[in-house]
Formats: C-alpha cells, structure tokens, sequence
C-alpha cells in the first residue's frame, strides 16, 4: 500500500495486453506508471546521454542525438554484463521518477490505485513491493 492505496504490478510478456490492462485501470481512476515511459526520460538525461557516449560511443545515438533505443538493444541482449551496466545506470533513475510521480499523486482523492506497468517486474524483485499482481 501507499497513501493508502493497492500498488497493483503488470505482468505478461509482449503482446500480451499489458498496456490495454493499464488503461482500464487509469479508466477506473488509477494512477499508471508506464516503466518504458521513464526510461525515455531518462534518456533524455544529458548525464545519461554523456555515459552511453562514453560506454559505446556515436553508434548508440541517431542522428539528431537522440539515443537508439534498438542499437542500445543490440548491445545488451546477449551480453549479461552490459545489460546488468545499462539497468545499473537506468533502473534507479526510473525507481525514483515512479516514486516522485507517486509521492505528487498521493493526495489526490480520485486515484484510487497505483499501476505498475514494468517489464521485468518479478526479474528485478519490483513486484515485492505490490500488493497485487495482474498476469
């Protein structure tokens, strides 16, 4: 619980309605926080920008400097340690955007519950904190 309200997590692989799931929710006055969402911000980060630059150079942006999400991907997927160093950069930058937007959120008597949508949720031992899971 927090401000008194059910923190419900979002399982399912992809394709699997994860998002259509969180959208009732917010239809039923939830407040959703969209993991993927975050790590957008997060790239966004000149800080974070500057550390992919100096992890992996030029061939991890496009064109106009913005980070490439799918040439990020290519470099993590098979590689256990640069995927564990891009979560240890990202993971605690989202962790507390969620935590901010939820902390702003808390006083607001329409939100009924606090939505979870995060890959990886179990992965990374975020679903300890729900008090419910929706699979």
């Amino acid at each position: 619980m927090f401000a008194g309200r059910p923190i419900i997590g979002i399982l399912g692989g992809i394709g699997s309605g994860k998002s259509f799931i969180s959208e009732c929710f917010a239809e039923l006055g939830a407040c959703v926080i969209n993991a993927d969402a975050l790590v957008h911000l997060a790239y966004a980060r000149d800080d974070v920008k500057a550390t992919l630059r100096q992890w992996w150079g030029e061939a991890v942006f496009n064109a106009d400097g913005t980070v490439n999400r799918r040439a990020i991907a290519a470099k993590v997927f098979n590689n256990d340690a640069e995927r564990a160093r891009l979560e240890g950069l990202t993971h605690p930058l989202v962790y507390a955007e969620r935590d901010r937007i939820m902390e702003s959120r808390a006083a607001d008597p329409a939100v009924t519950a606090f939505v979870w949508d995060t890959p990886l949720l179990v992965e990374t031992g975020g679903h300890v904190r729900c008090d419910a899971l929706v699979f």
